[in-house]
């Protein structure tokens, strides 16, 4: 009944060699049951090595109803190991509990089931040491959207990484916690964190540090105005991974206007909704747009509207919406003299201007808006070639 690939193959060994075996077996479909047979036949007081590996393998049968037993499993084996053990053990562990966590991904609810259990384990690593378990903590909050309770983790000085912190989960730390401070609007933070993920050490490129670049090279235009640079082996990825094209294109084309960005992001839309970066690609026109105003705000006290459109290279009519929201917000100290506008003595207000770039959702309407605008005015324009013909 016996074969290689069976649990049942390792019972009745000793400690060394069931550690051996175990960790090199392909496990046939046993049920959870049976793993938990095997638990309670290799104790953690007796066999501690083969306990936790059985435990991790028994991960993968992982359900909605047997999770709360797997996760009170894993905390009673960190609880009754021994210091000694524990720490030998921690890579394997950290394994285990990562397996769990990316089940319990798939539904915000079943996070909370685990999250209680990353705490514990957090309560155990002293004040300004970095550990693996950070890196959990930082995913749950994201997929939970507790952005708020998250600016613990990127706000704190670490002085110290605790080991097996390795280069895969420090990145899993950085972006998640860069994702979070995006939200947060702390900006220059998530720059700092997407920029750290992706410079990162690694003997390959990981999900990771590809989508903290999707969103590094968006965060780079808005916040600098220029492209964000990256190593050699780096620039050679982008050019090959077609998934990646579109930020490329929108990075080649910003000093081309806003008219060439807003043309890539509509094309490309359903990608960037899918990656989660729509709303910080339209960001970038806005941004633009933004930043010409104010530079030409400083050099002008007044300047009709086409004008202003040709040096931005953007429609007349799609900024005559936007200046308009400006001066509504307050962003800019201004009015409207026909088609001309005449700037105040106090130009573009900065502080504000970056509350707003902050602000996904009301960056997108402003948009939206413009593009409405536009559209209604072609509408109006067709309608009265119509009527002389």
């Amino acid at each position: 009944m016996s074969s290689s690939n069976d649990l049942s193959s390792v019972l009745d060994k000793n400690q060394s060699t069931i550690f051996n075996e175990i960790k090199g077996l392909k496990f046939s479909p046993l049920t959870y049951e049976r793993y938990n047979e095997l638990l309670e036949k290799y104790t953690i007081s007796n066999y501690p090595s083969s306990h936790l590996l059985i435990l991790k393998e028994q991960t993968r049968t992982l359900n909605d109803k047997n999770l709360s037993k797997v996760i009170s499993s894993i905390k009673n084996y960190h609880e009754n190991i021994s210091p000694s053990m524990k720490k030998s053990l921690e890579p394997v562990f950290l394994e285990t509990l990562q397996s769990v966590e990316r089940f319990c991904q798939r539904q915000c609810s079943l996070l909370d089931k685990l999250t209680d259990l990353v705490h514990l384990l957090l309560s155990e690593v002293p004040d300004g040491v970095l550990s693996p378990y950070h890196a959990l903590l930082a995913h749950i909050l994201f997929a939970k959207k507790e952005y708020e309770h998250g600016k613990i983790l990127y706000f704190t000085k670490y002085h110290k990484v605790q080991q097996p912190m390795n280069s895969f989960t420090l990145q899993l730390f950085l972006y998640y916690s860069g994702c979070i401070a995006l939200y947060n609007r702390d900006l220059q933070e998530a720059y700092f964190l997407f920029d750290q993920c992706i410079t990162t050490p690694s003997k390959e490129i990981t999900p990771q540090c590809v989508a903290a670049w999707k969103k590094e090279a968006l965060l780079c235009l808005i916040i600098n105005y220029s492209l964000y640079p990256v190593s050699k082996q780096f620039n050679y990825f982008i050019d090959l991974y077609q998934p990646l094209l579109v930020y490329k294109q929108i990075q080649e084309n910003f000093i081309n206007g806003p008219e060439k960005v807003k043309f890539i992001i509509e094309a490309f839309s359903s990608i960037l909704k899918q990656d989660g970066n729509l709303g910080l690609a339209k960001q970038v026109v806005v941004s633009y747009i933004y930043s010409g105003i104010n530079k030409v705000s400083k050099a002008f006290n007044s300047i009709s509207v086409e004008a202003l459109a040709r040096r931005i290279h953007y429609d007349k009519n799609l900024l005559s919406v936007g200046l308009n929201k400006l001066i509504k917000k307050g962003l800019i100290n201004a009015s409207f003299d026909g088609d001309i506008i005449v700037f105040e003595e106090v130009k573009v207000k900065d502080k504000g201007l970056v509350e707003l770039l902050f602000q996904l959702k009301e960056c997108e309407q402003i948009y939206e808006e413009m593009k409405h605008h536009l559209t209604i005015r072609e509408e109006e324009q067709m309608n009265k070639k119509g009527s002389i013909n």
